[in-house]
């Protein structure tokens, strides 16, 4: 099985940006290892032991830390030693080298630290070493200036090449990092617009989309009262029963359907799905937004919901009551949002349905006084229903 080095000290939690930030500075402190493992070897072959040691040390320190990440995974641990490991390269580095010339060139390749650190995102991290970073620079300068040392005991043509060679590998090291800033901002804000994105179709699933945008323009409390509204409920008759029958996950899946096709159904009618309790479906219609026929488009979809229910569910029935009338409508929660109404309409309308018939409309006399063609209303008897006494409904059929 391969291993992909690039993924140590990854969780599973870390956005796209997170990794790819880990993965480009695990290639950096990989590569400033295996360069600083050449050159001494290079050096050690000139005769140069003392700057060899140094680099030995630092392609030692590099592979050790990097498998402690492997046993570990614990990346911030391993990203402060690599940092305190590359400072401290170049510190050795630039001390063996100080009375040379072009010494200072070894603290361009220290450039990985402060920039290695703007790579994290960090930006408490990135002020911190780019102080260090700059005291460094100034320590240096002054000791030179105070105590001046011998050139080391170099071969003139390697101590030639040495700085220059440091400074050109450093630079080439700090434009890998900052393309790799760059790739990883970018990264980042596309995720970012992911994630955005994502939470606009999380909101919109629970809240109506104009009151999603109010919620947005002016959090607070939002209430209205809307004179005339009709309010659908829906209930799959002998429900408790046949959930008896059932085992959980077919209950689940025939309510995801059935509540799926309604879902459709609302958005075909131009209505406002409020809220599933159970097995119980409620729409509205003239809510949040005003509809002009919002009560032929709710007894429209009525129809169609059994039709629907009759394809998902063969064999069971729907009960559905409507009715028509004031509402007061509102948001409510904290952490969880719910738009719903509230009202002497509502309450009616989820008397239709309990007292309804299965497999039939129910709708209150005032709905009926709304619906003519093309509907058919059958009047029942008048029933005792609970907290309004007798009341005169009917069934509504779709004419042929």
């Amino acid at each position: 099985m391969a291993v992909n080095f690039l993924t140590w000290g990854q969780r599973e939690r870390d956005t796209p940006a997170t990794r790819l930030s880990k993965s480009n500075l695990i290639v950096l402190n990989l590569s400033i290892g295996a360069i600083a493992l050449v050159y001494g070897i290079v050096i050690a072959i000139a005769g140069a032991r003392l700057l060899a040691i140094v680099l030995f040390t630092a392609a030692s320190a590099h592979a050790v830390n990097f498998a402690i990440l492997g046993f570990t995974q614990r990346y911030p641990r391993y990203l402060r030693a690599s940092t305190v490991i590359a400072l401290g390269f170049t510190i050795a580095v630039r001390y063996v080298m100080r009375g040379y010339p072009g010494a200072d060139g070894m603290l361009i390749g220290g450039l990985v630290v402060p920039g290695s650190a703007a790579l994290t995102g960090n930006r408490r991290a990135t002020y911190l070493w780019c102080t260090i970073y700059g005291l460094l620079m100034a320590a240096f300068a002054v000791g030179d200036w105070l105590w001046p040392a011998p050139p080391p005991a170099i071969p003139a043509a390697l101590a030639a090449s040495i700085g220059p060679t440091i400074a050109i590998t450093g630079m080439v090291v700090v434009v890998l990092m900052i393309f790799g800033l760059a790739r990883g901002r970018k990264e980042l804000a596309a995720d970012l617009e992911r994630e955005h994105a994502r939470s606009e179709a999380l909101l919109l699933n629970v809240l109506p989309a104009s009151i999603a945008e109010r919620l947005k323009r002016e959090p607070g409390v939002i209430a209205e009262r809307f004179e005339e509204t009709t309010v659908l409920f829906a209930d799959i008759a002998g429900f408790t029963t046949l959930s008896s029958e059932m085992d959980a996950g077919e209950i689940v899946q025939m309510l995801d359907r059935v509540f799926a096709e309604f879902d459709g159904l609302a958005r075909k009618h131009g209505l406002e799905k409020i809220k599933t309790i159970g097995d119980a479906y409620m729409v509205a219609g003239g809510v949040p937004l005003p509809k002009a026929d919002h009560v032929q488009a709710a007894a429209r979809m009525a129809l169609d919901m059994l039709d629907a229910f009759a394809q998902c569910a063969p064999g069971r029935q729907l009960r559905i009551g409507m009715h028509t009338g004031p509402v007061v409508a509102g948001v409510i929660g904290r952490e969880k949002f719910i738009y719903d109404l509230w009202g002497d309409t509502v309450n009616t309308a989820s008397r239709m349905e309990s007292h309804g018939v299965p497999g039939e409309v129910q709708v209150t006399e005032r709905v009926a006084s709304l619906l003519r063609d093309p509907f058919d209303l059958e009047q029942r008897p008048p029933i005792h229903v609970k907290g309004k006494g007798e009341m005169t409904c009917y069934l509504l059929r779709r004419r042929r």
